[in-house]
């Protein structure tokens, strides 16, 4: 793991991806809330329409609202991850030229305050690798949340 103060200064921008659930969506930003706490970062969300869209574009509009979330991208129809690459290929946010690190992730995540050194840590780490990703980890799930049976 990286230091914190060592890369603190690089610009980053976290882009979820989120799809639906607004319970997800809303746990993952406050997650990503949290960790902006330990470390700076921007959030620029996507979510992909699905009939429940009308919930979930409410939780980023009102993340976006608070000053969590700088920008979002509502595609018309859903492109699956491919809404992601749309959104960065046309630079929708203007991120490309203005950050050190992009972050693409599912929004279907709640991450540790030290996400970032860790996935930045391993990309200074192995200069030759151009992503990293968080790894689910089933043992931290709680047997009585919503979903876990599927799992």
């Amino acid at each position: 793991m990286t230091d914190a103060g060592s890369s603190a200064r690089e610009r980053v921008a976290v882009v979820p991806l989120f799809y639906g659930r607004s319970d997800v969506a809303s746990g993952c930003l406050q997650s990503l809330a949290r960790a902006r706490t330990y470390r700076p970062f921007d959030i620029f969300a996507i979510e992909n329409p699905s009939r429940h869209s009308g919930a979930a574009r409410d939780v980023v509009r009102r993340a976006m609202a608070s000053g969590d979330v700088a920008a979002a991208y509502f595609p018309a129809s859903n492109a699956a991850f491919n809404s992601m690459l749309a959104a960065l290929h046309d630079d929708l946010f203007g991120i490309r030229d203005n950050y050190d690190y992009i972050l693409l992730s599912d929004g279907d995540i709640e991450v540790p305050k030290t996400f970032l050194d860790e996935e930045i840590g391993i990309l200074e780490q192995y200069p030759g690798i151009a992503s990293v990703a968080l790894r689910l980890d089933i043992r931290s799930w709680v047997p009585e949340a919503k979903g876990f049976e599927a799992a």
